[in-house]
């Protein structure tokens, strides 16, 4: 059964139906230019400033974990307690929050 279904030539289309799908209708749609959404999305001061706080956000969190970690090997000379403070700092804080919000 599966060989037949596997061989056998697909359907034509009624003479009912279109082939072709249909044009984009807004700039929402998938197909839709990308640089008509991100300039649509450009336009509003408030979608602007959230991405800009989010972007200064996650930079400004890269540069404290560097400057923690350089000071933490000056003091130290450790590459073994450079890797703790990576581990304490960032991945157990992660999977603490983490897991409440698995068993919910």
């Amino acid at each position: 059964m599966l060989a037949a279904l596997m061989s056998a030539p697909p359907a034509a289309p009624s003479a009912g139906a279109s082939a072709a799908p249909a044009a984009p209708t807004s700039p929402t749609d998938a197909t839709a230019d990308p640089g008509d959404q991100a300039s649509s999305l450009r336009a509003h001061a408030s979608f602007m400033r959230l991405w800009w706080s989010r972007l200064l956000a996650g930079a400004n969190q890269q540069i404290l974990m560097l400057a923690i970690g350089w000071r933490m090997y000056d003091l130290t000379g450790s590459a073994w307690d450079l890797g703790l403070v990576g581990a304490f700092s960032q991945f157990v804080p992660a999977l603490l929050l983490a897991l409440p919000a698995i068993a919910a």
